[in-house]
C-alpha cells in the first residue's frame, strides 16, 4: 500500500506541471463491466487527477455488472444529480463507451453533451463474447471452466451483458439502430499488447484471451477487444496496453499508463474546444 501512495503521488505530482486547461467544461467518466465506480474514488482518485489538470471530473455511480439500457438509466440518474444543468464531455471506458453513445441520443440530455470518447470500446463487438454465447446455449448453461473464467472476469457472470457485447449484436442491432448525433464530436482511443503477451500485461487471464483472440483473427487486441473494434469518431491513437491498465493503475510492462491515457484525453479535448 505504501508504494501504491507513492505511485499515486507521482501521478498527481505530473499532472500538476500541466498546461492551464482551456475548456471549462467538466467531464463525466463512465466505468466498464466488472469494476465498480468506488473503485475510482478510493483507493486511486481519477477526479483528482483532472482537479490537477485543471478540470471537474463526475465519476457515474453505477453497478458494476448491469446491461446498457439499465446502465443508461443510472448514468442519466446520477448525472442529473451531480451536474442538473451545463454542458459537459462524456468518457467511457469499455461498456462504458456503448452507454455513453446511448446517452448522446437520449432526449434527456443529449442537448448537454459536447463530446464523447471511448477507450477500448467494442464499439464492433468482442469474437470472445459470440463464442461464449454460442457455448452457452449449446451446453444449456453449463460452460467449461475456460469460458466460465471469461464470462466471470470479463463480463461479471452475466450472460445478458455478454451478449450485448457480441459483434452479432453490435453490428447488426446496435450500430444500426444507435446512429452518432451530429452535434456531438466523437472521439476515440485503442490499446493492444505485444508479443509475448505474458510479458506485458500482469493478469494472467488478460495474456491468455489476448492470445485467444489472436488466434480467432482479432489482432492486435488489449485482452478483450481488437484494436479495430476500439474505432469509432477521430482516432486519438494506438498505444501499448491491456484492458485494465488502461483505464486503472495496474502495471502493464512494470510501470503504469492510466495517467497518460487520460492526459491525452484532457490535451484533445483542451485542444479541440
Amino acid at each position: 500500500m505504501k508504494n501504491f501512495r507513492i505511485v499515486l503521488s507521482l501521478f498527481l505530482f505530473f499532472f500538476s506541471f500541466s498546461t492551464i486547461a482551456k475548456t471549462d467544461r467538466p467531464f463525466v467518466f463512465i466505468h466498464g463491466l466488472c469494476v465498480p465506480s468506488a473503485i475510482y474514488q478510493i483507493p486511486f482518485s481519477l477526479e483528482a487527477l483532472f482537479k490537477a489538470q485543471g478540470h471537474q471530473l463526475i465519476v457515474v455511480k453505477s453497478p458494476a455488472i448491469t446491461t446498457l439500457n439499465k446502465a443508461r438509466e443510472y448514468a442519466i440518474s446520477d448525472i442529473i444529480k451531480k451536474l442538473p444543468t451545463g454542458t459537459f464531455h462524456l468518457i467511457g471506458h469499455s461498456q462504458g463507451g456503448i452507454v455513453s453513445r446511448l446517452l448522446a441520443n437520449d432526449l434527456r440530455i443529449k442537448n448537454r453533451i459536447l463530446s464523447v470518447t471511448t477507450l477500448d470500446t467494442p464499439h464492433h463487438g468482442t469474437p470472445m463474447a459470440d463464442d461464449i454465447a454460442k457455448l452457452w446455449l449449446e451446453s444449456a448453461g453449463h460452460l467449461p471452466n475456460w469460458a466460465q473464467d471469461i464470462l466471470d472476469n470479463y463480463f461479471g457472470g452475466s450472460i445478458d451483458a455478454l451478449k450485448e457485447m457480441s459483434v452479432e449484436s453490435m453490428e447488426n442491432k446496435f450500430n444500426i439502430s444507435v446512429l452518432d448525433n451530429s452535434k456531438i464530436r466523437y472521439f476515440s482511443m485503442g490499446h493492444y499488447i505485444p508479443f509475448p503477451e505474458w510479458k506485458y500485461t500482469a493478469i494472467d487471464i488478460v495474456a491468455a484471451t489476448s492470445i485467444y483472440l489472436k488466434l480467432h483473427g482479432a489482432y492486435p487486441n488489449d485482452g478483450a477487444l481488437s484494436l479495430s473494434s476500439s474505432y469509432w469518431g477521430q482516432s486519438l491513437g494506438d498505444y501499448p496496453g491491456d484492458h485494465f491498465s488502461e483505464s486503472f493503475p495496474i502495471p502493464f510492462n512494470g510501470k503504469f499508463i492510466v495517467g497518460e491515457n487520460f492526459k491525452r484525453v484532457i490535451d484533445n479535448i483542451d485542444k479541440q474546444f
